[in-house]
């Protein structure tokens, strides 16, 4: 298909006119067009195919795919769990599972991040993962002087809220006030 997706999804197309049920066309037409950027396109030959043959775990894994491509965490996640249970021993598909619950974790927790200084300053939360996350994984000391030199020496508090369950991080209160 390297080169020739024309050719690809014209021979895809003739096989759904010669049998408008056969799923596989239709996914496979969506594969081709999701490789073309096609994102309407390739959804709508997924739903297709999930809709004509409901138990054809290619069609969830493919969906899947082209939802986790375009950050639609609750909908990857959904399909891949679904390929998963129609296949349940096929190693790709477990991992395609984990990465998507993975990304939708911390979606979740990165629009519940709040973190504020004593300088007014705020960082969001792709700050905090992506400049943090070298010293965030050494541990809250660390941690917390990277956000003090951030947001001012006076005082730091991260705070993260995941699922609605708050999680204190770490703070430096001013002197004489407690936590």
């Amino acid at each position: 298909l390297v080169g020739k997706t024309e050719e690809a999804i014209a021979d895809f197309e003739k096989a759904i006119e010669l049998d408008p049920r056969l799923a596989e066309a239709y996914v496979n037409r969506g594969i081709v067009r999701f490789w073309r950027g096609e994102v309407d396109g390739a959804m709508d030959d997924f739903n297709k195919s999930v809709e004509l043959a409901p138990e054809f775990a290619l069609a969830y894994n493919a969906r899947g795919q082209l939802a986790f491509s375009i950050e639609e965490w609750e909908v990857a996640v959904a399909d891949f769990e679904t390929a998963g249970r129609l296949v349940p021993d096929v190693g790709w598909i477990q991992s395609n599972i984990r990465l998507a619950q993975s990304a939708r974790a911390k979606a979740d927790l990165s629009r519940q991040i709040t973190v504020m200084g004593s300088r007014g300053t705020t960082l969001s939360a792709q700050t905090l993962l992506i400049d943090g996350a070298g010293v965030e994984s050494r541990g809250a000391a660390p941690r917390q002087a990277w956000a003090r030199e951030l947001l001012g020496p006076e005082y730091v508090q991260i705070n993260i809220r995941h699922e609605g369950s708050p999680l204190w991080l770490g703070s430096k209160w001013p002197a004489g006030e407690q936590n």
